[in-house]
């Protein structure tokens, strides 16, 4: 926890002028493989991503889900460059063509057997969209499991 120094101290986690700081581990270039739509006042845009590494045969491995990060304008460019990717809609998730790179934060790898690449991104945060890459130039599963395993 970070305290502002100028204001007196007080009891009590809600004080408004302190911040938690959580150590980030080195960021991921990652693909949108599918998307769902967000909830309440940011419903009507596509803002919560699935998550993809590159194999070695080409295949996309997701490595999680995405549900913070994004100031409104990010969020409404996100939006702007997946929607036309859309192959499939089933209720409130869409298939989207592997095309948009977006730098992703976290805060550890996990093993998972939700997702097909054997492991989870624990509290990802979108940092950046990287139109300077393509899918092709995403970060490897391999990548994912050497991080995993430098963090015991």
């Amino acid at each position: 926890m970070l305290k502002n120094l100028d204001q007196p101290y007080q009891p009590g986690s809600r004080v408004g002028y302190q911040r938690k700081v959580k150590p980030m581990m080195e960021p991921l270039d990652l693909v949108v493989t599918r998307a769902k739509w967000s909830e309440g006042r940011k419903s009507e845009y596509l803002g919560r991503p699935y998550l993809g590494c590159r194999g070695t045969d080409g295949t996309f491995y997701e490595v999680g889900r995405m549900h913070t990060g994004f100031t409104d304008a990010e969020l409404a460019e996100f939006h702007s460059q997946i929607e036309p990717l859309i192959t499939e809609v089933d209720g409130r998730e869409a298939d989207v063509r592997p095309e948009v790179v977006i730098e992703v934060e976290y805060e550890e790898i996990q093993q998972s057997s939700k997702y097909d690449s054997g492991y989870a991104l624990r509290f990802p945060r979108f940092k950046q969209l990287r139109p300077d890459l393509d899918a092709s130039q995403i970060d490897s599963l391999h990548r994912v499991e050497q991080l995993y395993e430098s963090q015991e």
